[in-house]
């Protein structure tokens, strides 16, 4: 019953104290409600005397929402509860010692004098009964002496005098510390300072060294800001250093010469935290006289670290170096620099992982900042000299050091050119502190046009170093990160940093800094304004570097988007780099870039369509320049390709984009000299080209030939004399020499692929004259190339001579002795290929055959037997070759376009009969697939008239074997089956004068083909509603020598029976046959 009362006490309390807070926040504090005080003792006893920890905390928080309107009250009754519980825990006390403090800190203006002085004295009183634990009681006397200092004071005095010989509460001392940065202390600090100097020679114990200490720490710092706020005071009166001196001294006296070396190390501490703000304040005789010891004493004190922080030492040694006479620091200062020194490298190792060494490298830092301003020739000396001879250690301490001397404007004298010979250094923790010394120099303005070689330095870093380490990676990403800050952040280096990055740009050696450059460069390029031709400042436009040369390696990067994602920068720079070279440029770019932009986030793309959009924005450039920059832009071209090719690390694709985009700017130019100049850029690698390389050198070519077909096949011409008929070196020619054979062979697959090229991309008309000579020379080549790259190439020659013939009939025409010599070569080719022949020859072969006049049909049937055979039997399941079986198609098309007849559809089905009933379902798959595209070839181009009819009296027996494969589990095999069934269907109702195409037919074969396995109910009826009467005894036969199939026997029976119920009657006059061939197919499973 006492748990659920406890449960229920939190919410009915948060009601309670939200009513009276809501019904008194407007009234005035004066006025108190009469049950309001009986209220609040209720809530301040059962907060420090119930049990529940929940309940406590609850009422504690109602209280201190109470206290806006009813603060005094509460303060009241907490005093009064406390004088009447006298035996409460120290948790309790100190939990109503917080609530108090919360509440003077919230309502600090409330408290009248009577309440403000009972307070204050319970506060004492509290914080004299717990020495133990002072903080809670302390923290009150500091709350209200932010607005009651002079009050707290009246009573912590006499606290402090009272004592006689005795020494007062450590506590007192504490809290006279923390009441030290109160304004309103002030006028108390004389008084202060002469009663405890009284009390130093007494301390004893360690508590009260400790107590004093701070305490004086914590009153020199406030005299500290004191006299500094006075300064800019022209009213301050006499209040001076001197002041405060004469006590500070008897005080230092002790301090330093007596408690400095006290064992306790927290006592050591905290007597450097009060020597410190000291120095300051002391007179000068003082200092002067006891500097030696002092210095020799601080440095002394490391010995003690670990368990003596160091970094107290050094903020004393810092603050000693701040008022130390200069003559009288000045023979200590290399002692002083030397056990520094090593104290920098803590935190650059990053190994320590302890705050104190960071506080401790910081303070090192500030007692060289101190340093530099009284010794700062001898400071350049030691760190030059360590940047230039010193070991690792020494060259990244010392440039740690001169980056914090640059944040306090301090500059060393000869810093920039021993910079310049740290670039080279290879370690990543120098790169590492020498990114961060160019920063602070690039931002305090010291960088000038003659350091470029550390905006180098950092570009060259962005692009990974080293070993690939997380170190070296972590440099890279420091590196990238800092280049586009400083053109963002730091304009005086934009100009300097215009120039290198452009310079940048355009060499090879780090392109994983690409994407940094760029997005650089085209934030320059749209936020800084360049000079103008009028003289007006900017950026000016750089002179070091080729503006054709930076066009050019934009497009070659472009030419691998996805290198590092750095397609996106290059078209955002290049946008905005062209408004430098024409002012027509920035418009026609502003709509052409956002479609390559968009083109490159799409999931479908493609090179060879990257490649056609990078010639076209190549065009698009050139169309706006004069001759002479075509010129000059081609002559970079060849550069940059000069330099992919010996640069192992660059991508093909780069040297492919250069190649199209040369060949692009070629065809704009009309100097022969210059043209072939360029040309045999392209074409001198032939002798090492691969064959993806010999096409990619190939369609260059062929796109200069668009505008310089001559030319190009005048050189073309002289290549092959030159390159086919080199003779071996080796002994008079006797001997074979491999190398140079492989050699010759690479030269004539791209000499056959540029050809090729060259009939595509050339003008018909130009190139007419040329086409007997072209097709003599492939003949020739044929007949040495009778198999691989080779043949590869030169047939894919012949077939686009003989598709641009076709195209062109009126322009280009073929000889029949060349068309007949093509088609006997490719024949043979076919014959003697021990696997599927090439889609290549297949498509050689339809070429030829669209040529006029039409090859005869025995001819054109010798054609259909060989290729049937040679790719069905070549292509199963596990090995089929797509290209090769879609090329046979396009040549059964081409013939059946020109030979649309039963008889050769007859052929057709008898040369893939064996394949359709083979037993492998890969064989019959590719077979079947095939009769349907000869079908549907046929039903394209028969002729249906009256006067000629045309029969096809098999179709019911076709019909029905086809069913049988409909009937099996294989999807390869059962859905082509059903598209050759659905196209007779419709050939049935032509031939019996349906001329129409049949709307029922796909729907009902569309759903069909999704179902799996085969509805044989629907496709039975279909048939038979769509077969004529005459073809329904040949379907029945061919079903009933379906049943021994086995995978779809089931389903022939299934078919067998749907057709003999529905269409029963109209087979009276086949029974016969049927039983027979029933009998026939009993008796060869009983000798089975």
């Amino acid at each position: 019953m006492e748990d659920m009362n406890k449960s229920s006490d939190s919410p009915m309390l948060n009601s309670v104290y939200k009513f009276f807070y809501d019904e008194n926040k407007n009234n005035s504090k004066t006025v108190v409600p009469p049950d309001m005080t009986t209220v609040i003792d209720n809530l301040v006893e059962s907060a420090w005397s119930d049990k529940d920890d929940l309940v406590r905390d609850t009422i504690s928080d109602a209280l201190l929402q109470l206290s806006t309107p009813f603060s005094q009250l509460i303060l009241q009754s907490i005093i009064n509860f406390r004088k009447s519980h006298s035996k409460l825990t120290q948790i309790q006390v100190n939990s109503m010692l917080k609530a108090v403090e919360q509440i003077c800190r919230k309502q600090p203006g409330d408290l009248l004098p009577p309440l403000l002085n009972q307070v204050i004295a319970f506060s004492l009183e509290e914080l004299l009964r717990a020495p133990q634990d002072p903080l809670p009681a302390s923290a009150i006397l500091v709350a209200l002496g932010q607005n009651h200092c002079n009050n707290v004071m009246e009573v912590l005095l006499p606290r402090l005098l009272a004592g006689g010989d005795s020494l007062p509460n450590v506590s007192l001392i504490y809290t006279v510390g923390h009441l030290c940065s109160v304004v309103e202390f002030m006028p108390h600090i004389s008084t202060v300072l002469d009663t405890i100097v009284t009390m130093l020679p007494a301390v004893k114990s360690d508590d009260h060294k400790f107590a004093f200490s701070y305490a004086f720490g914590k009153l020199c710092e406030a005299v500290s800001e004191h006299l500094s706020a006075c300064k800019d005071k022209p009213d301050s009166g006499s209040v001076s250093k001197e002041t405060y001196s004469r006590h500070l001294g008897e005080a230092f006296n002790t301090l330093f010469l007596s408690w400095m070396n006290n064992k306790d190390n927290k006592v050591c501490e905290a007597v450097l935290k009060a020597l410190a703000p000291m120095f300051d304040l002391l007179p000068t005789h003082i200092l002067t006289q006891n500097l030696p010891s002092i210095v020799s004493s601080l440095l002394a004190l490391y010995k003690r670290a670990p368990a003596l922080p160091r970094h107290s030492v050094t903020s004393a040694l810092a603050s000693l170096l701040h008022v130390a006479p200069v003559t009288s620091i000045e023979a200590h200062i290399d002692l002083i620099i030397c056990t520094l020194h090593p104290m920098v490298w803590a935190v650059v190792d990053y190994n320590a992982g302890h705050p104190t060494y960071f506080r401790n490298h910081n303070e090192a830092l500030r007692c060289y900042g101190e340093i530099a301003i009284n010794f700062s020739a001898r400071l350049d000396e030691i760190l030059l000299r360590h940047l230039s001879i010193g070991t690792e250690q020494d060259k990244i301490i010392s440039l740690v050091i001169c980056t914090h001397l640059l944040s306090n404007k301090i500059v060393l004298r000869e810093l920039l050119p021993v910079v310049h010979q740290l670039v080279n250094e290879p370690s990543a923790k120098l790169r590492k502190v020498l990114v961060k010394i160019i920063v602070e120099l690039a931002y305090r303005n010291h960088i000038t046009g003659t350091d470029s070689i550390l905006i180098e330095f950092l570009v060259k870093n962005c692009s990974l170093q080293g070993d690939g380490s997380a170190e070296w990676v972590d440099l890279q990403e420091t590196c990238q990160r800092t280049v586009f800050g400083l053109c963002t952040t730091v304009p005086p280096v934009q100009a300097l940093l215009w120039n290198v990055l452009l310079r940048m740009l355009v060499t090879p050696e780090i392109p994983a800094a690409i994407p940094t450059i760029t997005k650089s460069l085209a934030y320059l390029a749209s936020e800084c304004k360049f000079t103008s031709e009028s003289g007006q400042e900017g950026i000016e436009r750089s002179k070091q570097v080729n503006s054709k040369a930076v066009l050019a390696r934009c497009l070659c990067l472009l030419g691998d988007p996805f290198h590092d994602d750095r397609g996106p920068s290059l078209l955002e720079f290049l946008k905005l780099y062209t408004s430098t070279l024409h002012p027509n440029l920035p418009a026609i770019l502003s709509e052409k870039i956002p479609p390559l932009l968009d083109y490159l986030k799409l999931s479908d793309w493609t090179s060879h369509e990257w490649e056609r959009e990078l010639r076209d924005l190549t065009r698009v450039i050139l169309s706006c320049m004069d001759r002479d920059y075509a010129i000059s832009f081609a002559s970079q071209l060849s550069v940059q390709f000069y330099v992919t090719c010996s640069d192992t690390s660059s991508d093909v694709s780069e040297r492919v984009t250069l190649m199209y985009c040369l060949g692009e700017t070629l065809c704009l130019l009309q100097d022969k000299a210059i043209i072939h100049s360029h040309l045999d850029t392209i074409i001198n690698t032939l002798r090492t080209n691969s064959s993806t390389s010999s096409q990619t050198c190939a369609k260059a070519v062929g796109i200069v030939a668009r505008s310089h077909l001559s030319l190009v096949l005048s050189r073309l011409d002289t290549l092959v004399k030159s390159e086919l008929t080199r003779k071996s070196s080796r002994l008079l020619g006797l001997l074979r020499d491999t190398r140079q054979e492989n050699e010759i062979e690479r030269a004539r697959l791209t000499l056959l692929y540029s050809y090729a090229y060259v009939v595509i991309e050339a003008p018909p008309g130009e190139l007419a004259p040329h086409i007997s000579t072209l097709c003599q020379f492939l003949l020739a080549q044929l007949t040495v190339c009778k198999e691989g790259d080779g043949n590869e190439a030169c047939l894919f020659a012949i077939d686009n001579i003989l598709q641009s013939i076709h195209q062109h009939p009126s322009v280009l025409t073929c000889s029949l002795e060349h068309k007949s010599q093509f088609l006997s070569l490719a024949l043979s080719q076919v014959q003697s290929a021990q696997g599927p022949p090439r889609p290549i020859l297949l498509k050689t072969i339809g070429s030829i055959l669209k040529l006029p006049p039409p090859l005869p049909l025995p001819e054109c049937s010798n054609i259909l037997k060989i290729t049937i055979a040679k790719v069905l039997q070549n292509c199963d399941k596990q090995t089929s070759k797509q290209a090769t079986l879609h090329e046979l198609w396009s040549l059964l098309e081409v013939i059946l376009d020109q030979h649309a007849g039963t008889s050769l559809l007859m052929e057709i089905m008898g040369h893939l009969n064996p394949w359709i009933n083979h037993t492998d379902p890969g064989h019959r798959s590719h077979a079947l697939s095939t009769l349907h595209i000869s079908l549907v070839a046929f039903y394209g181009n028969v002729g249906f008239h009256l006067s000629d009819p045309v029969k096809f009296e098999c179709i019911g027996s076709v019909v029905g074997s086809l069913c049988v494969h409909a009937c099996e589990t294989e999807p390869g095999v059962r859905l082509p089956a059903l598209r050759c069934i659905q196209t007779l269907l419709q050939l049935a109702l032509c031939f019996e004068g349906h001329l129409s195409p049949d709307e029922d037919l796909p729907p009902v074969f569309c759903e069909l083909s999704n179902e799996s396995p085969t509805d044989y109910s629907t496709l039975s009826y279909t048939v038979c509603a769509k077969l004529p009467y005459p073809m329904l005894g040949d379907y029945a036969k061919s079903l009933v020598e379906g049943l021994r199939e086995g995978d779809g026997a089931e389903g022939v029976g299934k078919m067998l029976n749907l057709l003999a119920e529905s269409k029963g009657a109209e087979l009276y006059h086949d029974v016969n046959d049927i039983l027979g061939e029933f009998r026939v197919r009993k008796r060869s499973c009983i000798m089975m």
